[in-house]
């Protein structure tokens, strides 16, 4: 996507309109930013821009039409410099419905935006669908077992929210 965006805008907005053209349409779009190099400003412009055509077909989102589970619009972002917070919560801010990620930063060789953090991070900003929707301390119990299942090792000392020295330490 992010080669496409900035080579080739129309032609991702064309096949986005295809996609919902279609009688048997996709509940939703996945798209990511593999190389983690796109600023939070690009990467919410090129959601925006995503969004728009998906709403221009009478594609949806799920929150913008309750009850409706088509017009997902899912992110994903490396975190090869330490923007991936920052540009997840951009696409969130432009449309994004959610995330599409492991819930810790281990799998991807350079690390990804990962649920717990994403998600705990939007409960601390106040985000009240955010807590009442997921069990948080559990998901901060599951980030540490997925990061032990990739590494075989604990989280990082310095790993914010779920490693042994997070200031908001998860039980």
């Amino acid at each position: 996507l992010p080669l496409a965006m900035v080579k080739a805008p129309a032609r991702v907005v064309a096949f986005v309109d295809g996609l919902g053209a279609l009688d048997a349409r996709p509940r939703g779009i996945l798209y990511e930013e593999p190389l983690g190099s796109a600023l939070p400003s690009e990467f919410g412009a090129w959601t925006a821009t995503l969004r728009r055509a998906m709403d221009a077909r009478g594609w949806t989102s799920a929150f913008q039409e309750a009850g409706v589970a088509e017009g997902l619009l899912l992110a994903h972002y490396h975190q090869q410099w330490g923007l991936g917070y920052a540009c997840v919560n951009t696409a969130i801010a432009a449309g994004a419905d959610g995330i599409w990620c492991s819930a810790a930063e281990e799998g991807a060789a350079q690390g990804h935006a990962c649920s717990a953090v994403t998600l705990l991070g939007l409960a601390r900003l106040g985000n009240d669908d955010v807590a009442a929707r997921y069990d948080l301390p559990a998901l901060g119990k599951a980030a540490k077992v997925v990061t032990h299942a990739t590494t075989r090792r604990a989280p990082y000392p310095r790993q914010v929210v779920y490693g042994p020295r997070a200031v908001d330490h998860l039980p």
